[in-house]
């Protein structure tokens, strides 16, 4: 159970803000799929789940909110100077019905993708993956 004081603080992306995550691009121009932080999808056993299901505010698949000059400068490619090899892939909030980001360090941008239920892990991976079709390359 989440206290009062900790609700106060807490952070989450509105609908229409945007998210930018760089991941490697596959051949169709959509990001690749898998369980690797250069990629589409969730690292096994991240976030941990909880009595068998992953649950909201725990963490989630990370991005950058606002400015994709937020990302990591080991994520972030050399044209938005950093030392990244992979593009940037934008996509819009609600990224889904079953998604949130939640801001975890204000006022940093960072935001972890989490589900909005407790959810089994093959679950939320499902969710994460389906955005696939609202992410755009927008920088290399």
């Amino acid at each position: 159970m989440v206290d009062r004081a900790t609700l106060n603080v807490m952070a989450f992306a509105q609908d229409g803000q945007r998210a930018f995550r760089a991941m490697l691009e596959g051949p169709d121009g959509f990001p690749a799929v898998g369980n690797s932080a250069r990629k589409l999808g969730v690292r096994v056993n991240e976030p941990a789940p909880v009595d068998g299901f992953i649950v909201p505010l725990t963490g989630g698949m990370s991005v950058a909110l606002d400015d994709p000059r937020a990302l990591p400068r080991h994520r972030r490619p050399g044209s938005l100077g950093g030392l990244g090899r992979d593009p940037v892939f934008l996509a819009t909030v609600p990224l889904s019905d079953h998604l949130r980001i939640h801001q975890e360090r204000l006022p940093d941008k960072h935001g972890s993708v989490e589900p909005i239920r407790a959810c089994r892990p093959e679950e939320y991976a499902g969710f994460v993956v389906a955005t696939r079709p609202r992410w755009r390359k927008v920088a290399a």
